[in-house]
């Protein structure tokens, strides 16, 4: 008969298998741009939407969860839809398939300056404890290589996470890869049809940015087999044990996520550290997230980011968890 530790592992171990929901750490905001440009073609197209849905079928879709948006550019950017516009996944998934294909040229810098500033935001569902992610597709290199990447930065320097898949010949390596937070987010692939290879790394990539902890004490004594046999379920369980923390864990401006631990584990002991700093807002939007960003759980990121707006110029006492053994 199975036992109950074969069962558990069985149950992770199927998030490795397409089609398969498996909850990120961390609440992800994911906005996908999705090139429409002549060069792609409206079978194309089709595929690109293909891929999308593909890869939304790993995540779990909701408030507590992921949120997705669209976004299609060739000359001008457009909205499919917001941040907040669909918490069931059906719903996302059918209105996916209808986005119209708007030829034009390839203008991804005023896409990304869209994304910046109508799809990052709260209006339009940005949770302010959420991880923003943006998944650019492209087939072709920006009309304007200087101004893609300067609008990139902007991006993230407010700690948004870039992902990028080029797809064909005609993709910019230099280009995609100054445009990623990581090198290890940009994906290359030969045609559009490839597209289904790497659906699962969207979500292998947005759902492990967040402070790279294992979840449980022991993961060593399932020995590093358990990181390739049962990914899925050390992915979720025992990322630091084997490594799968990706390259981008610099300081976040965003509030910091909240890690969820089995409740049988002891809870995690913590010091007090006391820092200094200018009264000033680090980011410059803190207004469009409201006087309730600096209350409650979210008081210490905003003691950080917006300790101005928030009139929290004193003195920041930061308690930083240390998970035992």
């Amino acid at each position: 008969m199975m036992n109950l530790l074969s069962l558990i592992l069985l149950t992770f171990f199927v998030c490795d298998f397409k089609f398969i929901e498996c909850a990120c750490h961390d609440k992800v905001d994911l906005v996908y741009l999705v090139d429409s440009s002549g060069s792609v073609g409206s079978i194309n197209f089709n595929k690109e939407k293909e891929f999308i849905n593909n890869s939304l079928s790993q995540f779990v879709i909701g408030h507590n969860d992921a949120l997705v948006g669209v976004v299609t550019f060739s000359t001008v950017p457009r909205e499919q839809f917001k941040l907040n516009a669909f918490l069931d996944k059906a719903a996302l998934k059918y209105a996916i398939t209808k986005i119209p294909y708007l030829t034009g040229n390839t203008h991804t810098a005023e896409a990304i300056n869209f994304v910046n500033n109508h799809m990052f935001i709260p209006s339009a569902g940005d949770r302010p404890d959420a991880q923003n992610v943006l998944v650019v597709l492209t087939d072709g290199q920006s009309g304007d290589h200087a101004k893609t990447l300067q609008e990139a930065n902007r991006l993230k320097q407010r700690t948004t996470v870039i992902i990028a898949v080029g797809i064909g010949s005609g993709a910019s390596k230099s280009e995609l890869n100054g445009l990623v937070s990581d090198p290890s987010y940009v994906f290359f692939v030969n045609d559009f049809d490839a597209l289904k290879q790497i659906h699962d790394t969207v979500h292998s990539v947005a759902c492990n940015l967040g402070t790279c902890a294992d979840a449980i004490p022991d993961c060593n004594r399932f020995g590093p087999n358990a990181c390739t046999a049962f990914k899925g379920w050390a992915t979720i369980n025992c990322a630091h044990y084997c490594g799968f923390c990706h390259a981008n864990t610099a300081t976040t401006h965003r509030p910091p996520p909240v890690t969820t631990i089995l409740k049988t584990l002891p809870p995690p002991t913590t010091t007090t550290a006391t820092t200094t700093s200018s009264c000033v807002d680090v980011i410059p939007n803190c207004k469009q997230y409201g006087p309730t960003v600096c209350l409650g759980t979210y008081k210490p990121w905003a003691s950080r980011n917006c300790a101005y707006y928030c009139k929290l110029c004193y003195a920041l006492t930061a308690v930083v968890p240390i998970v035992g053994k």
